[in-house]
Formats: C-alpha cells, structure tokens, sequence
C-alpha cells in the first residue's frame, strides 16, 4: 500500500460536511436528539485518525480526477532543491505537520501537568466540607474524586481521566445551587466526556493547522453542556428546571477568568440555548420525530462510511494521451492496444487507430501482456 493523498482529502472534505451539518442541527434546527448529538463528534474522531493513515485500503473504492486535481497534484509531486538534493514538497508538508504536532504535544503535556499541580494546592482537607463534598460523591458512586475549591471568581468544571478533580468556585451559593453544580460535573464524569474531550484535544494538537479542529472543540464544549443539561434535568419537574435554569444564570454573572489553562469544560458561549431547551415543553416522542432522528443516525453513518471507503485520485491519463497526440507518440496497454498477426509482421493498433507494422513484438510488450490476434480474428495463444 503507497501512501496517497486521496484518503487526507476524502477525510478534510467530510469533516467540512459534518461541521456544517454540526452548525445546522445545534443552531437552526430544533432537533439536536440530545444526547446523541455526541455521535457526530466521535464519527469526526474517526476520520481525523483515519486522516492520519494516508494508504488506500485493498476495499477502497477509487474516483480518478482527470482535471480538478490535477493543480493539486502538480504541487504535492514537485521537487524543490535542498542543499544540492531534490525533495519532494509532499515530503516537505509531512515534516512542517510532524514537527508542529511534536511541539504542539510538548506544550499540551506541560500545561496539563501545570493545572494538576495547580489544582493540587486547592485541594480540601478540611474534614467537615470534605464529609459535605464526599456525600455528593457516595451518592454517585464515585470513590476516586478529589475536590477543590478555588479562590476568586471562577467556574465548576472537572478536570483529569484517571484520578479527576472537581473544581467548584470559593463563592457563598445556596445548598440547592451547589447540589446542582455537583451533579452536573458528576454526570461529566458518568458518560465519558472528559474523554471525549481529551480525545479531540489530542486530535486538535495532531491537526494543529486545520482550522476546522479547532472549531470542532469549542461546538464540542458547547454539546457537552447541552447534553449534559438533558441528562440532568430529564427527570426534573418544570420548577425544578426553573431553579436549575436560574443557577446557570447565577454561575454565568461570576466573571469567567481565562487563563492560560483553560480549566472550564465549557466556557458558557451556548447560555442562552441552554436556558431556551430548559424552558421548552417536554414533548412526547412522535413517529416523525423517531423518523428524523433515524435520518441523522443514516446520514452520520454513510458521511463516515464514505470516507473509509471512497478516495479521490489524481490522473494524468488524459493529461499524457493529449501531450501524446501532439507529439505523434501513443501510450500502449492491454487494455487499449493490441497486435493483428499478418504476412508482413505485426499491425499494431492503439486506441482503436493503426499505429504501423513491427517485424517482430518486442519482449517488453510480451511482459506486459498486449493481445496478438491473427488476421481471422482469433487471439494467438
């Protein structure tokens, strides 16, 4: 298997696709089927990793581009002149990404060691709050979560995979408040989103020049938040949801510091959907609803399949046949030359056309297995 760029454009394209219908079913639809909306990120995780192995599989289906690919191709196979030795740009473009990923990984790696040892200092070690945050976390069946309280005006959010800190803001809240702040980053922690999470932070450090990452990181932030509301608040009465609402608002008035290690899930930029979706009337799911929701489910599936599957290449077969014309030269395959047997020699035809007579076939044209026939039409064994 070669390594081609056919797979890296099939993915980029899809991924383009998936942002844009990512934008339509948060913002313009009222259809974000909840929960489920996380499927498109993990889908866009899986062709970011398949961007990652440029080979075309033995089940790949190849689309040739004779004209619209050709400007690309022309660019990532030409040679530029390095200390006397000719390079190729590709080979180029492979170093500029590695290299950028290495530093970008670097960075990532000491700015994840810097918040734990941060978070570290605030952690609670008074008995009576810790007993007060510990009951929450019994409750939940969570025995490996730390707690810590940090000074100013701060957020909640949790943060690490193995041994996660929840960081709850040192600000004087109502107990419900804090129940629900609590149980919200709780839940982040039930249904994986810290790793979800870390998985598209390690895509965007891979993908460090790709725009469309980053983009997909911040929408990521944002349905985490929405389908973590759902989760929490599915259960809830309507006045239930309206104090849950109303500690949202109270979290969003405290001045959000961003600093330089971004310690917040999310960073609020989705408030006023949050609160709309909480207002909303529950409704009963109906036919056409399940319907929609299946047509999502399809649509998702067949953007990723697609891009496992079928692969742009660039060829230059008409590109060489015209050149060929032009120059009076002709290019011979099985598939579009054959010999015709006759007294004289061998008539050779090309792309249907009598090219002339040879004496005798050349050894290479026998390797490479152009049809003989006789003069009655029966190929020659």
């Amino acid at each position: 298997m070669e390594i081609s760029m056919g797979p890296f454009l099939t993915c980029f394209l899809t991924i383009l696709v998936l942002t844009g219908y990512l934008y339509i079913v948060l913002y313009k639809s009222r259809t974000i089927f909840k929960c489920r909306v996380k499927i498109i990120f993990a889908v866009m995780a899986v062709i970011m990793i398949r961007m990652l192995i440029p080979v075309n599989f033995p089940f790949t289906y190849t689309v040739y581009s004779y004209h619209i690919l050709i400007g690309l191709g022309d660019i990532i196979n030409a040679h530029i002149e390095i200390g006397g030795k000719q390079i190729f740009v590709f080979d180029v473009f492979v170093i500029l990404w590695a290299s950028g990923a290495a530093i970008q990984l670097v960075r990532y790696i000491w700015k994840r060691w810097m918040v734990r040892k941060y978070l570290e200092y605030y952690l609670v070690t008074d008995k009576e709050k810790r007993a007060y945050y510990d009951s929450f976390l019994r409750a939940a069946g969570i025995k490996n979560m730390r707690i810590a309280v940090l000074p100013g005006e701060n957020g909640a959010a949790i943060f690490g995979l193995i041994r996660p800190i929840m960081i709850l803001p040192d600000y004087m809240l109502e107990d419900q408040d804090m129940s629900y702040i609590i149980q919200h980053e709780i839940e982040h922690y039930h249904h994986y989103d810290l790793w979800l999470k870390w998985i598209v932070d390690l895509l965007a450090v891979i993908h460090w020049w790709n725009p469309l990452v980053y983009l997909m990181r911040r929408e990521l932030n944002n349905v985490l938040e929405l389908s973590n509301d759902y989760v929490v608040t599915k259960e809830m009465t309507e006045r239930e949801k309206v104090d849950y609402a109303q500690t949202l608002l109270k979290i969003a008035k405290l001045k959000q510091k961003r600093n330089r290690y971004a310690l917040n899930l999310a960073d609020g930029g989705c408030l006023e959907i949050r609160v709309r979706l909480l207002m909303e009337p529950k409704e009963p799911k109906t036919r056409k609803q399940r319907l929609t929701i299946l047509g999502h489910m399809i649509f998702i599936g067949l953007v990723m399949l697609v891009s496992v599957i079928v692969v742009p290449e660039v060829s230059y077969r008409e590109e060489i046949k015209l050149r060929n014309e032009e120059e009076g030269s002709f290019e011979m395959t099985p598939e579009n030359a054959y010999f015709i047997k006759t007294e004289e020699g061998y008539d050779v035809y090309a792309d249907g056309i009598y090219r002339g007579t040879m004496e005798e076939i050349d050894e290479t044209f026998k390797e490479m297995g152009i049809p003989v026939y006789e003069e009655k039409g029966e190929q020659e064994q």
